[in-house]
């Protein structure tokens, strides 16, 4: 798996005054390394997310209920308008003018999930809307919607709709 892709790629240095000890085989191929990162990244958002469902919600006021429906607002129309870009936290703070903390629980109390997770989810469902509506490839379809390749939009589109993007075109248009 993900183990063993790794340190097939890598390779250790005996250099003692490098930090990290291991540089990228010769001969890796841009795509191989774009592939192991994708691979992270879909990691590191699972543990995100199964730390973010083991925590219990808060009770909150009517008062923090509305500022929250408020402010998820604020948010979705700022990822709305950038879905064909990747935003960073930050970005969506600046833009809100929200520390981060506090996107972040508004993300998690209004839409059930963390911020990133939450863009994510917006730009497959914007996928589905440009394959029932557009005549765009799947791969001008990623594209436009800032990713960096199109294994990894598959891979994720897959994983958050339960079939890949190539089958949902198939049943939109039977």
């Amino acid at each position: 798996g993900l183990l063993k892709t790794g340190t097939d790629m890598f390779t250790v240095v005996s250099d003692p005054q490098l930090f990290m000890g291991q540089e990228l085989r010769k001969g890796t191929s841009d795509h191989k390394l774009q592939m192991l990162k994708n691979r992270l990244e879909l990691l590191l958002i699972d543990l995100l997310e199964s730390t973010a469902r083991e925590e219990q919600p808060a009770v909150i006021s009517q008062n923090q209920k509305n500022y929250y429906t408020q402010q998820f607002r604020l948010i979705t129309a700022f990822l709305q308008s950038n879905l064909h870009r990747n935003v960073t936290v930050a970005e969506i703070c600046a833009y809100t003018r929200l520390s981060e903390n506090t996107v972040k629980r508004v993300c998690r109390y209004t839409a059930g999930c963390g911020v990133i997770h939450y863009c994510l989810t917006l730009k497959i469902e914007k996928a589905k809307q440009m394959l029932c509506q557009t005549d765009k490839n799947i791969t001008q379809i990623s594209e436009c919607l800032g990713f960096s390749s199109v294994h990894y939009f598959s891979r994720l589109y897959k994983r958050l709709t339960g079939m890949s993007p190539q089958q949902y075109a198939r049943t939109v248009t039977q």
